[in-house]
This record gives C-alpha cells, sequence and structure tokens, in this order.
C-alpha cells in the first residue's frame, strides 16, 4: 500500500469511528441515566431496610414502587447478600438491610 492509499484509508477509518462515537453517544447517554435510576432504587430500598425490618409491602409503600418491582428488588439484592430474609410476619417474610 502505498502512501496515498494509506492516507485515504487513515481518513476513511477516521470517518468510521467518529461515526461510532457518535452513536455509541447516545446509548451511553441511556444506560449511564439507568444505572442512575437503579442506584436510586436500591438506595431508597436499602434505607428504607436500614430503619428495621421490613415487609415488600411495607417498603413499596415507602419508596412509591410497585410490590412486583419491589420483590424483585429484594431478591437480587438478596441474592447479592446485601439484603437478609427475617422472620415471618403474617404472610410476608421481613427483610432488613445487611449489617
Amino acid at each position: 500500500m502505498g502512501k496515498e492509499q494509506g492516507a485515504t484509508k487513515k481518513g476513511a477509518d477516521k470517518e468510521v469511528m467518529k461515526a461510532l462515537r457518535a452513536a455509541r453517544k447516545e446509548t451511553i447517554r441511556r444506560v449511564s441515566a439507568q444505572v442512575k435510576e437503579q442506584k436510586k432504587i436500591i438506595a431508597s430500598i436499602t434505607g428504607e431496610l436500614k430503619k428495621g425490618p421490613r415487609t415488600v409491602p411495607e417498603i413499596a409503600e415507602a419508596v412509591g414502587l410497585p410490590a412486583g418491582e419491589v420483590l424483585w428488588w429484594i431478591a437480587s439484592l438478596k441474592k447479592y447478600g446485601a439484603v437478609l430474609e427475617g422472620e415471618k410476619q403474617g404472610a410476608y417474610f421481613t427483610y432488613r438491610a445487611k449489617d
């Protein structure tokens, strides 16, 4: 490959990279917003659990999320050791933040 062909290829590569960066910019922005929202939800749930043991409906009411969504978050946090399952209170188990 000659110098001219190399320069042309470099120019084309720069254009491709510029297009990819532009395309990824929106994806990065969207994913960053999702991560920020997830962290906010986790903080609100764990903050509520630091006050003491709570059931899923109690947590849902306190944080303003549907009980099904809170249950999903509790299951995830429990799986990774951030939340511990406690005694059964009526029809529901209680959950608390790991110390």
